[in-house]
């Protein structure tokens, strides 16, 4: 933001605004307890110009494997942690992005379920 303002002030034009998509907006999933789950995010400019940014989650049990990105598309791969949960127990938070195109807010919620073979 400052960087903008700054050119602002200087009276140069800035750049038409880059417009990152992440697919998907949210995540809304059903695990089942116990089993670690591995997922991604896919980060694209909608005019296939370069974007760079850093990413992170807001909750401990659920880590990404990528924390920065640059290039016109990338793929952030997160985990899920279930270990010692229990059917019903859910995981809440969201990805945090703060790009180049701006910063966006990912949420995230995970359902532990009955394990496959398992009754209740």
């Amino acid at each position: 933001m400052k960087e903008q303002i700054s050119l602002l002030a200087k009276g140069q034009q800035m750049e038409r605004s880059l417009q990152l998509k992440v697919m998907p907006e949210e995540i809304r999933m059903h695990l089942a307890a116990g089993q670690n789950y591995r997922g991604e995010l896919d980060l694209q400019e909608a005019g296939g110009r370069m974007m760079k940014g850093l990413l992170y989650s807001s909750h401990r049990r659920v880590r990404l494997h990528t924390q920065q990105f640059a290039g016109e598309y990338a793929v952030a791969e997160y985990e899920v942690d279930t270990a010692e949960l229990v059917p019903g127990d859910q995981i809440q938070g969201a990805f945090h992005l703060v790009t180049n195109a701006g910063e966006r807010t990912i949420p995230f919620v995970f359902e532990m379920t009955v394990p496959v073979g398992k009754t209740a």
